[in-house]
């Protein structure tokens, strides 16, 4: 994927009824995505991918990200 090039983006949106377990942030290891942990960066700065809240894009389970960008966050409530 080109960063600088949109249309090569994946892009997954939760599956029906997971959308409040959609983000966290985590002191010690940064921003998840996902109630089972579908996208959570470790404290060494790899990846790991799992598909239980959001559906599959095809990315592989571990990998390295240079960088993320977070366009808006909206508040509602807290789930941990």
């Amino acid at each position: 994927m080109d960063r600088n090039e949109f249309q090569t983006a994946k892009v997954s949106y939760p599956i029906e009824g997971n959308h409040k377990y959609s983000i966290c942030c985590v002191p010690d290891h940064g921003p998840r995505f996902g109630v089972g942990l579908d996208l959570v960066c470790h404290d060494n700065g790899n990846w790991a991918s799992n598909s239980y809240t959001y559906s599959k894009i095809d990315i592989p389970p571990m990998f390295t990200v240079n960088d993320y960008e977070v366009y808006r966050v909206n508040r509602s409530e807290y789930y941990y």
